[in-house]
Protein backbone atom coordinates (compact mmCIF):
# COMPACT_ATOMS: atom_id res chain seq x y z
CA UNK A 1 0.00 0.00 0.00
CA UNK A 2 0.82 3.66 -0.74
CA UNK A 3 2.90 5.35 2.75
CA UNK A 4 2.12 9.18 3.35
CA UNK A 5 2.24 11.41 5.81
CA UNK A 6 0.80 14.14 3.85
CA UNK A 7 -1.85 14.68 1.12
CA UNK A 8 -0.01 15.18 -2.26
CA UNK A 9 -2.13 17.39 -4.91
CA UNK A 10 -1.81 15.30 -7.94
CA UNK A 11 -2.23 16.33 -11.54
CA UNK A 12 0.59 18.94 -11.54
CA UNK A 13 3.21 16.89 -13.62
CA UNK A 14 2.09 17.73 -17.54
CA UNK A 15 4.11 20.75 -16.80
CA UNK A 16 3.73 21.91 -20.29
CA UNK A 17 0.49 23.25 -18.91
CA UNK A 18 1.04 23.61 -15.09
CA UNK A 19 0.12 27.20 -14.00
CA UNK A 20 1.77 29.24 -11.08
CA UNK A 21 -0.56 27.70 -8.76
CA UNK A 22 1.41 24.85 -9.23
CA UNK A 23 4.25 26.02 -7.40
CA UNK A 24 4.26 24.18 -4.24
CA UNK A 25 2.55 20.91 -4.76
CA UNK A 26 5.64 19.18 -3.38
CA UNK A 27 5.24 19.93 0.31
CA UNK A 28 4.10 16.22 1.03
CA UNK A 29 7.68 15.48 -0.65
CA UNK A 30 9.16 17.01 2.26
CA UNK A 31 6.68 16.34 4.66
CA UNK A 32 9.65 14.54 7.23
CA UNK A 33 11.87 17.41 7.55
CA UNK A 34 8.55 19.39 7.73
CA UNK A 35 7.19 17.64 10.54
CA UNK A 36 10.36 17.04 12.12
CA UNK A 37 11.07 21.11 12.23
CA UNK A 38 7.46 21.85 13.60
CA UNK A 39 7.58 19.07 16.31
CA UNK A 40 10.99 20.79 17.68
CA UNK A 41 9.03 23.79 17.82
CA UNK A 42 7.59 25.75 21.46
CA UNK A 43 4.08 26.00 19.80
CA UNK A 44 1.82 26.44 23.05
CA UNK A 45 -0.83 23.45 22.13
CA UNK A 46 1.73 21.17 21.15
CA UNK A 47 3.55 21.48 24.61
CA UNK A 48 0.53 21.23 26.45
CA UNK A 49 -1.28 17.84 24.68
CA UNK A 50 2.06 16.72 24.73
CA UNK A 51 1.88 16.18 20.77
CA UNK A 52 5.45 14.72 19.56
CA UNK A 53 6.26 13.80 15.84
CA UNK A 54 4.69 10.91 15.42
CA UNK A 55 1.08 12.42 16.90
CA UNK A 56 2.15 15.48 14.88
CA UNK A 57 -0.40 16.13 11.31
CA UNK A 58 -0.22 18.91 8.52
CA UNK A 59 -1.73 20.45 6.36
CA UNK A 60 0.62 23.65 4.09
CA UNK A 61 -0.18 25.67 1.86
CA UNK A 62 1.15 28.98 0.53
CA UNK A 63 0.99 32.33 1.19
CA UNK A 64 1.17 35.45 -1.70
CA UNK A 65 4.78 36.10 -0.24
CA UNK A 66 5.86 32.40 -0.15
CA UNK A 67 5.85 31.65 3.15
CA UNK A 68 4.57 28.62 4.44
CA UNK A 69 1.22 28.04 6.42
CA UNK A 70 1.14 25.29 8.56
CA UNK A 71 -2.00 23.85 10.02
CA UNK A 72 -1.97 21.42 12.86
CA UNK A 73 -3.61 18.70 13.86
CA UNK A 74 -2.90 15.96 16.69
CA UNK A 75 -3.44 12.82 14.64
CA UNK A 76 -4.55 11.03 18.08
CA UNK A 77 -8.09 12.59 18.14
CA UNK A 78 -10.71 12.19 15.52
CA UNK A 79 -13.27 15.13 14.85
CA UNK A 80 -16.86 14.19 14.65
CA UNK A 81 -19.81 15.69 14.03
CA UNK A 82 -20.13 16.99 17.45
CA UNK A 83 -16.59 17.54 18.11
CA UNK A 84 -15.46 19.29 14.58
CA UNK A 85 -12.41 21.00 16.36
CA UNK A 86 -11.00 17.97 17.58
CA UNK A 87 -7.18 17.49 17.48
CA UNK A 88 -6.81 21.18 16.23
CA UNK A 89 -3.68 22.77 17.43
CA UNK A 90 -3.94 25.85 15.41
CA UNK A 91 -1.45 27.37 12.55
CA UNK A 92 2.17 28.31 12.40
CA UNK A 93 3.76 30.20 9.46
CA UNK A 94 7.46 28.78 7.70
CA UNK A 95 9.45 31.86 6.44
CA UNK A 96 11.80 29.97 3.74
CA UNK A 97 13.89 33.21 3.60
CA UNK A 98 14.74 33.49 6.67
CA UNK A 99 14.35 30.10 7.96
CA UNK A 100 11.72 31.37 11.07
CA UNK A 101 8.60 29.91 12.76
CA UNK A 102 6.03 32.47 13.57
CA UNK A 103 2.70 32.06 15.33
CA UNK A 104 -0.43 33.03 14.78
CA UNK A 105 0.17 36.47 15.93
CA UNK A 106 3.56 36.66 14.06
CA UNK A 107 5.38 36.22 16.97
CA UNK A 108 8.56 33.63 16.36
CA UNK A 109 8.37 30.36 18.35
CA UNK A 110 11.54 28.45 19.21
CA UNK A 111 12.64 25.46 17.16
CA UNK A 112 15.76 23.61 16.29
CA UNK A 113 16.88 26.00 13.62
CA UNK A 114 18.63 22.85 11.77
CA UNK A 115 15.72 20.93 11.34
CA UNK A 116 14.40 24.28 9.75
CA UNK A 117 17.61 23.94 7.44
CA UNK A 118 16.57 20.80 6.30
CA UNK A 119 13.25 21.58 5.51
CA UNK A 120 14.46 24.76 3.72
CA UNK A 121 16.90 22.70 1.92
CA UNK A 122 14.11 19.91 0.52
CA UNK A 123 12.23 23.21 -0.49
CA UNK A 124 14.87 24.50 -2.11
CA UNK A 125 15.65 21.01 -3.92
CA UNK A 126 11.95 20.00 -4.71
CA UNK A 127 10.97 24.00 -6.33
CA UNK A 128 14.68 23.03 -8.68
CA UNK A 129 12.26 19.35 -9.33
CA UNK A 130 9.10 21.49 -10.65
CA UNK A 131 11.51 23.13 -12.86
CA UNK A 132 13.10 20.49 -14.25
CA UNK A 133 9.61 18.99 -15.18
CA UNK A 134 8.47 22.37 -16.50
CA UNK A 135 11.44 22.02 -19.14
CA UNK A 136 10.97 18.75 -19.75
CA UNK A 137 8.71 16.99 -22.74
CA UNK A 138 6.75 14.23 -22.60
CA UNK A 139 5.24 12.46 -25.18
CA UNK A 140 1.68 10.16 -25.45
CA UNK A 141 2.58 6.42 -25.16
CA UNK A 142 0.55 3.33 -25.79
CA UNK A 143 2.13 0.41 -23.38
CA UNK A 144 0.48 -1.52 -20.47
CA UNK A 145 -1.57 0.15 -18.08
CA UNK A 146 -1.10 -1.51 -14.58
CA UNK A 147 2.30 -2.72 -13.59
CA UNK A 148 2.88 -4.43 -10.18
CA UNK A 149 5.78 -3.97 -7.80
CA UNK A 150 8.32 -6.64 -7.46
CA UNK A 151 10.68 -8.05 -5.45
CA UNK A 152 11.50 -7.50 -2.12
CA UNK A 153 12.25 -3.47 -1.21
CA UNK A 154 9.76 -0.30 -1.51
CA UNK A 155 9.79 1.74 -4.05
CA UNK A 156 9.82 6.18 -3.69
CA UNK A 157 7.75 8.89 -5.66
CA UNK A 158 9.98 11.17 -7.49
CA UNK A 159 9.40 15.20 -8.25
CA UNK A 160 11.20 14.80 -10.99
CA UNK A 161 12.95 11.50 -12.60
CA UNK A 162 16.01 12.17 -11.19
CA UNK A 163 17.55 11.21 -7.80
CA UNK A 164 17.90 14.03 -6.27
CA UNK A 165 14.14 14.65 -6.24
CA UNK A 166 13.06 11.47 -4.35
CA UNK A 167 10.07 11.73 -2.04
CA UNK A 168 10.86 11.97 1.73
CA UNK A 169 7.72 10.02 2.37
CA UNK A 170 5.54 8.48 -0.23
CA UNK A 171 6.26 4.95 -1.75
CA UNK A 172 5.03 1.92 -2.25
CA UNK A 173 5.37 -1.55 -1.44
CA UNK A 174 5.75 -4.58 -2.96
CA UNK A 175 2.51 -5.93 -4.97
CA UNK A 176 1.03 -2.46 -5.04
CA UNK A 177 -0.49 -1.59 -8.47
CA UNK A 178 0.10 1.32 -10.17
CA UNK A 179 -1.55 3.16 -13.18
CA UNK A 180 0.62 4.17 -16.00
CA UNK A 181 -0.12 7.89 -16.78
CA UNK A 182 0.35 7.28 -20.42
CA UNK A 183 3.27 9.49 -20.91
CA UNK A 184 7.02 9.23 -20.58
CA UNK A 185 9.92 12.06 -21.63
CA UNK A 186 10.47 12.30 -25.04
CA UNK A 187 12.76 10.48 -27.22
CA UNK A 188 13.78 13.52 -29.25
CA UNK A 189 17.49 14.39 -29.59
CA UNK A 190 17.17 17.77 -28.10
CA UNK A 191 14.88 16.08 -25.18
CA UNK A 192 17.55 13.74 -24.19
CA UNK A 193 20.26 15.59 -24.66
CA UNK A 194 19.07 17.98 -21.69
CA UNK A 195 17.95 15.16 -19.50
CA UNK A 196 21.10 13.33 -19.82
CA UNK A 197 22.63 16.77 -18.79
CA UNK A 198 20.67 17.14 -15.60
CA UNK A 199 20.61 13.26 -14.26
CA UNK A 200 24.56 13.10 -13.91
CA UNK A 201 25.75 9.28 -12.60
CA UNK A 202 21.43 8.41 -12.27
CA UNK A 203 21.00 5.31 -14.34
CA UNK A 204 17.66 4.27 -13.52
CA UNK A 205 14.40 4.34 -15.80
CA UNK A 206 11.29 6.38 -14.52
CA UNK A 207 7.83 5.82 -14.91
CA UNK A 208 5.22 7.96 -14.54
CA UNK A 209 2.62 6.19 -12.85
CA UNK A 210 -0.80 6.53 -10.51
CA UNK A 211 -1.52 5.20 -7.19
CA UNK A 212 -4.73 6.28 -5.64
CA UNK A 213 -4.75 9.17 -6.66
CA UNK A 214 -1.58 10.22 -6.31
CA UNK A 215 1.26 10.44 -9.38
CA UNK A 216 4.70 10.57 -9.69
CA UNK A 217 7.75 9.24 -10.98
CA UNK A 218 8.88 5.95 -9.85
CA UNK A 219 11.76 3.75 -10.64
CA UNK A 220 11.07 1.63 -13.07
CA UNK A 221 13.59 -1.21 -12.50
CA UNK A 222 11.16 -3.67 -9.97
CA UNK A 223 7.96 -2.34 -11.96
CA UNK A 224 6.50 -5.41 -14.26
CA UNK A 225 3.33 -5.15 -16.27
CA UNK A 226 -0.01 -6.39 -14.62
CA UNK A 227 -0.26 -8.39 -17.77
CA UNK A 228 2.84 -10.31 -17.84
CA UNK A 229 2.57 -11.05 -14.60
CA UNK A 230 -0.59 -12.69 -14.30
CA UNK A 231 0.37 -14.55 -17.72
CA UNK A 232 2.85 -16.11 -16.33
CA UNK A 233 1.17 -17.35 -13.36
CA UNK A 234 -1.16 -18.84 -15.41
CA UNK A 235 1.20 -20.86 -17.06
CA UNK A 236 3.15 -21.92 -14.13
CA UNK A 237 0.00 -23.14 -12.49
CA UNK A 238 -0.52 -25.88 -15.46
CA UNK A 239 -3.61 -25.32 -15.06
CA UNK A 240 -5.90 -25.01 -18.73
CA UNK A 241 -9.25 -25.75 -19.38
CA UNK A 242 -10.16 -28.06 -16.45
CA UNK A 243 -12.61 -30.88 -17.19
CA UNK A 244 -16.23 -31.05 -15.15
CA UNK A 245 -14.63 -34.01 -13.80
CA UNK A 246 -12.01 -32.04 -12.35
CA UNK A 247 -14.01 -29.83 -9.38
CA UNK A 248 -15.58 -30.99 -5.98
CA UNK A 249 -17.80 -28.54 -3.95
CA UNK A 250 -16.78 -26.68 -1.55
CA UNK A 251 -17.54 -23.80 0.87
CA UNK A 252 -16.65 -20.48 1.32
CA UNK A 253 -15.17 -20.24 4.85
CA UNK A 254 -17.27 -17.85 7.45
CA UNK A 255 -13.92 -16.29 8.55
CA UNK A 256 -13.97 -14.77 4.83
CA UNK A 257 -16.99 -12.17 4.83
CA UNK A 258 -15.87 -11.42 1.02
CA UNK A 259 -13.40 -13.59 -1.07
CA UNK A 260 -12.08 -12.31 -3.63
CA UNK A 261 -11.49 -13.12 -7.67
CA UNK A 262 -7.99 -13.00 -9.15
CA UNK A 263 -7.31 -13.48 -12.74
CA UNK A 264 -4.00 -15.55 -11.82
CA UNK A 265 -2.41 -16.77 -8.48
CA UNK A 266 -1.13 -13.89 -8.01
CA UNK A 267 -1.65 -11.09 -5.68
CA UNK A 268 -1.09 -8.34 -8.41
CA UNK A 269 -3.55 -10.19 -10.53
CA UNK A 270 -6.42 -9.16 -8.53
CA UNK A 271 -10.20 -7.98 -10.55
CA UNK A 272 -10.15 -4.71 -11.34
CA UNK A 273 -13.87 -5.41 -11.43
CA UNK A 274 -13.61 -6.76 -7.48
CA UNK A 275 -15.82 -9.25 -7.44
CA UNK A 276 -16.09 -12.02 -4.48
CA UNK A 277 -18.11 -13.93 -3.00
CA UNK A 278 -19.04 -14.56 0.31
CA UNK A 279 -19.16 -16.57 3.81
CA UNK A 280 -21.17 -20.26 3.00
CA UNK A 281 -21.28 -19.73 -0.96
CA UNK A 282 -20.98 -22.63 -2.96
CA UNK A 283 -18.43 -22.94 -5.28
CA UNK A 284 -17.03 -26.10 -7.59
CA UNK A 285 -13.11 -25.99 -7.57
CA UNK A 286 -10.24 -27.54 -8.88
CA UNK A 287 -9.50 -30.81 -7.09
CA UNK A 288 -5.92 -30.48 -7.10
CA UNK A 289 -3.16 -29.05 -4.37
CA UNK A 290 -3.35 -24.74 -4.06
CA UNK A 291 -1.04 -22.86 -6.72
CA UNK A 292 0.93 -20.09 -4.54
CA UNK A 293 -1.92 -19.94 -1.71
CA UNK A 294 -4.38 -20.05 -4.78
CA UNK A 295 -7.12 -22.53 -5.66
CA UNK A 296 -9.37 -21.86 -8.96
CA UNK A 297 -13.04 -22.26 -8.35
CA UNK A 298 -16.15 -22.03 -10.12
CA UNK A 299 -19.56 -19.90 -8.95
CA UNK A 300 -23.04 -20.27 -10.33
CA UNK A 301 -24.84 -17.75 -9.06
CA UNK A 302 -28.12 -18.85 -7.04
CA UNK A 303 -31.01 -16.60 -8.86
CA UNK A 304 -29.29 -15.51 -11.60
CA UNK A 305 -27.32 -18.54 -12.73
CA UNK A 306 -24.50 -16.41 -13.83
CA UNK A 307 -21.01 -18.45 -13.53
CA UNK A 308 -18.11 -16.56 -12.81
CA UNK A 309 -14.54 -18.74 -12.85
CA UNK A 310 -11.36 -16.98 -11.38
CA UNK A 311 -8.66 -18.04 -8.96
CA UNK A 312 -9.40 -17.41 -5.20
CA UNK A 313 -7.24 -17.38 -1.83
CA UNK A 314 -7.28 -21.20 -0.75
CA UNK A 315 -7.49 -20.03 2.26
CA UNK A 316 -10.74 -18.96 2.30
CA UNK A 317 -12.38 -22.24 0.83
CA UNK A 318 -13.63 -25.09 3.61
Amino acid sequence: MLKFVLVILSGMFYTATASATDRFEFFDYCSVSMVNMVASSNQPLMIAEHVGAKDLRIEAEEDDESNVMLQLFDRRKKSTPDTPGAGHLGWVTYHPAKNILTDINDEQLQFDPQKGKHFQQCLTRMRECQDLNQKLKLDATIDFPRYALTGKSRAWFYAAPVAQCRSESIFIVPGDIVSRTGFSIARDEETQKFYESVRGNDSHGYLLAGYGGYVGWIEANHLEAVDLVCNDARDKSGLKNPAPGEFVERKVAQTQPRLYFYDAPDKACLREDNSFIIADDKVQMVNRSAYAGFSFVRYTHPVTHKVTEGWVLASGLK
